[in-house]
Formats: structure tokens, sequence, C-alpha cells
């Protein structure tokens, strides 16, 4: 679609899934603060579900096969989530509506590093583009760069992640995120041969298990698969051990000054009555792949923005844990509602694009701050690990994997 004389221009800072938004004829400009596609890391594999009808049909004919965005890819597996619980049994489980793609429910766990190529098919992309300031008035906006250079556009969108520095232009420079009563030990690693196949069997793409340590902390042990190698021979994984903490939010919580074989030897303490396929996991992890210090989760609860010419989607607008695998699904609500929002600008004042942003803001914040305050609930309370079998389970096959 041509953009319209009059339509706005609008400037893209962080996302690819800005497609969303350039997919409806709109003039626009994408920046990317890192120097090369692959110069930072994306973070792991994410879960699509319940938006894909609508998210694929906003994309352009010329796109590739969406099969390929599988982290599974090329193997002949589907999506599967399995929960074990020590407590109960070490069946393998999962909830009968949405944790195994049997054909009915279309789940992908896509790879962020394949999403991202997918979505920046045939789009131009300027890299080494880091936002330091914004400004704004009452014809235009600029954003300026690291780099010294700036960009000016009638519509700024800010798809720039938790950090996120238009964020912070929009809320004059009092930033506004908490960190989660959560701490959180992880690592990758790369499993191949008989290793590869017994994972894949404990769940396709990912599992969990609920324990109680020797410390009486319950824990979430969650193992989960990025991507499988083109030949299908290895893939990269990771894993988490994380537990409610009250004290994590703080700047000098213990676990920041362990080291990484300290990190392991702790989460190899926390599940040693596990069987040794799940802790060899842990075992196998080399010390330079622990992430040294442990993450911090991050929750954003946004009641209300500015409107005017500039705005927010995504982790920018509504951070949220990864408990619920709703992250990814409401940023690609953000973008196509954005998208639809762009279409209707009859002209680009100042006034017109507040009235179609304001809306847009309005509905996007209360959905994003629901589904965080949600993931939130799902770890606010230490004994919530035996509630999260409450819902209807079934028993999964155990799968027998060859390579």
């Amino acid at each position: 679609m041509t953009p319209t004389p009059s339509s706005p221009h609008v400037l893209i800072e962080g996302s690819p899934l800005a497609r969303s938004c350039g997919s409806t004829g709109v003039s626009f400009e994408i920046f990317e603060r890192s120097e090369s596609r692959y110069a930072r890391p994306e973070g792991w594999a994410v879960a699509l579900h319940a938006i894909l009808p609508e998210f694929f049909a906003a994309m352009p004919d010329d796109m590739p096969p969406h099969n390929e965005l599988t982290h599974l890819h090329p193997l002949k597996l589907g999506f599967e989530f399995a929960f074990y619980d020590p407590e109960v049994s070490m069946t393998k489980m999962g909830y009968r509506d949405d944790y195994r793609d049997d054909g009915e429910v279309e789940v992908i766990r896509a790879n962020r590093h394949r999403l991202r190529d997918w979505l920046l098919t045939n789009l131009p992309v300027q890299n080494g583009k880091q936002a330091v300031q914004v400004e704004e008035n009452e014809d235009k906006v600029t954003v300026h760069f690291r780099d010294g250079t700036s960009a000016t556009g009638d519509i700024l969108v800010g798809a720039d992640g938790v950090k996120s520095v238009v964020r912070k232009h929009l809320l004059k420079g009092v930033d506004q995120f908490e960190y989660d009563k959560i701490s959180i030990l992880t690592s990758s690693l790369r499993l191949e041969g008989e290793d590869l196949a017994e994972q894949l069997a404990l769940g396709h793409s990912a599992y969990m298990v609920v324990l109680q340590g020797p410390d009486g902390v319950y824990y979430r042990y969650f193992v989960g698969l990025d991507k499988v190698a083109p030949d299908g021979k290895s893939a990269d994984y990771y894993f988490h051990l994380a537990w409610h903490d009250e004290d994590a939010p703080r700047d000098d919580h213990w676990t920041h000054s362990l080291s990484a074989e300290e990190i392991r030897d702790f989460a190899l303490r926390a599940m040693q009555n596990l069987p040794r396929q799940f802790r060899c996991m842990v075992e196998r992890a080399k010390l330079e792949d622990i992430k040294v210090p442990p993450l911090r989760l991050v929750t954003i609860l946004l009641d209300s923005l500015p409107a005017g010419r500039v705005t927010i989607l995504g982790d920018a607008a509504h951070a949220m844990t990864p408990f619920l695998a709703q992250g990814a699904v409401h940023a690609i609500k953000d973008a196509l509602s954005l998208g639809k929002a762009l279409t209707t600008l009859p002209d680009s004042s100042r006034s017109t694009i507040a009235t179609s942003l304001g809306s847009y803001q309005e509905v996007m914040l209360a959905r994003g701050r629901q589904a965080a305050m949600e993931s939130r609930m799902a770890f606010a309370d230490p004994s919530l690990p035996k509630t999260m079998f409450a819902r209807q389970v079934v028993s999964l096959p155990e799968d027998r994997i060859t390579l």
C-alpha cells in the first residue's frame, strides 16, 4: 500500500513488531540500537498463541513460511509444555486446553532471532541508533541518537524495551518500573545426541518442575528449548531456577555476589532429590554460560500516559514476568492495534494524532496492566506452586525421541 500525501511519517525505535504498523501503508523508519542484527542477545524463545490468526492476517503476502519460526524446526515435533510434580508423581502432565499442540490449538514457540529475521523480511533497518533524547513540539517529534544523528517525523513509537528512553520521555524523566520479588538463577547450554533426545522426551518445547527444596522453599525449575540447529543434531537450551523472595528487589541481594560455581552449587542443592535426567541440565552447564549476576525480573504497571505525538508498545509499556507466557502476545496485540489506529488518521496535526494515540493507549495500558498483574500474582504466594495444578490436567505421552 502506497502512503498518501497526508499520511504521517512514523519513527519506530526498537522493535520489528512495528512491521504491523508499516504494513498499513503508513510511511515509517525503523531504528535499532545495536550495531548489527545479532550484536546483542534477544532473550529466549517466546510463546505465540491466541493472537496468531490476526497476526498472520496482518502480514504481507511475501513473508516466508511461518513454520520456520518454531524453535523445533527442522524436527518434526509439535509444541509441548510439560509439568512435573514430585509430591504427586513424576508423571508427564500438561494442561488440557493449551499446553500441547494436538492440531486443534496452534501454538508457536518462536526463537527470538528467527522471529526477528522473519519480521524484518524486506524491511530496511537503521542499526547503531540508540535513542538518548526525545523532543516533541506542536508540529513534529525528533529523536536524537547516541551517535550524534537524529530523525524527525510526525509520530514516534517506542518499542525499546524495559529500559525505554521513549517511556522515560513520556513520564517527564521519572521512570516507573518495579523489580519483582523473585530470585532467578539461569544458564544456557548446548545439547546433542542422547542428551538432546532425553530432554525432548521430557517436554518437546519446555517443562517445569515444582519442587520443595531441603530448605523448605518452593522452587520452580524451568527448562526451555531455545532453538534446534539446522541439521537437527544439536540444540540450544536454557534453564531457570526461581523462587519467591521478599528481598529480591534489593540491589545488595545475596545472589548478586555469587560466582558462577556458587550459583550452580546452590541450584544442585535445591534440586538434590530430583531424578538424574532433571538435575543433569544444571550439572552440565558450563560456568561461562551461567548468568552472573543473576537476572532481575521487572514489572511495569502504568495507569495512563500523556497523549501526543509519542507512544510506546510491548515491554516498554507493560513489561511482565514470563510465568503466564503473555508478554509476546500482548506486544503483538499492541502493534496490531496501533497499526489500525494509524490507518484512520485523516491528517498529521497534533490534535488528530493525540486523539488517536490517546484512544490506543487507554485500551493498551488497561489490557497490558491486567496481564502484568495476573502474571505477577502467578508467583506472588510462596505456596502457590501447588495451585498451579488446580486446572484440569492430563497425562501426556511418554515419548521416545530418535534423532
